[in-house]
């Protein structure tokens, strides 16, 4: 007797089926990314330096932005801050952090980071800094950032909206788009856990 009609007639078809699906190969892991990242040093919400290194054994989902953008920051980081919701209810956000990177630092002091940050519900970091450190860390993951000219009501800023997973090493792994898919990050985040 050959061995699939054996295990078949033990196990039945769906049995059959977990079984073999039990044998397939995993998923590939994330790729790690090595032409962005590194270690920064900046200024959290509470007015402390934060360095990135202080996060290792952490999952990271970092977003840049700034707090008076009308539409992509807060939508984006509302959808991070789902998936933080999400992993803490299955018991996994101790784990992980998310920060937020301003690069607006003229009006993203520690002091209005550490009122808009708290409105998201979900850990958030906010970091700041002066305009050289931010145009660094920006550098230093391919963060595209213009500022508009101020025309006496206020200026914003065109920039790229990506999220960042960083692995518990700090290594990128992969981004998001602003319109990423929770499901999708909630199992990336997962798998580096």
């Amino acid at each position: 007797m050959t061995l699939l009609p054996a295990l078949a007639g033990r196990l039945g078809l769906p049995g059959l089926l977990l079984a073999l699906a039990a044998c397939a190969e995993p998923p590939p892991e994330l790729p790690v990314n090595t032409r962005l990242g590194g270690d920064f040093t900046l200024t959290d919400h509470r007015g402390e330096p934060f360095q990135l290194a202080d996060q290792r054994g952490r999952v990271v989902l970092m977003f840049f932005g700034y707090t008076h953008c009308p539409d992509i920051c807060p939508a984006t980081l509302a959808r991070v801050s789902q998936v933080y919701r999400n992993l803490k209810e299955a018991g996994d956000a101790e784990r992980v952090q998310p920060l937020f990177i301003t690069f607006d630092p003229r009006r993203d002091t520690p002091e209005h980071l550490s009122e808009y940050v708290p409105w998201f519900k979900a850990n958030v970091i906010g970091l700041t800094g002066d305009e050289e450190q931010i145009r660094a860390v920006a550098e230093q993951y391919g963060v595209v950032y213009l500022q508009s000219a101020d025309d006496g009501s206020g200026y914003d800023f065109t920039h790229s909206d990506y999220v960042y997973l960083l692995d518990q090493q700090g290594r990128v792994r992969k981004l998001y788009p602003s319109d990423f898919d929770i499901d999708e990050v909630i199992h990336d985040v997962q798998s580096l856990l």
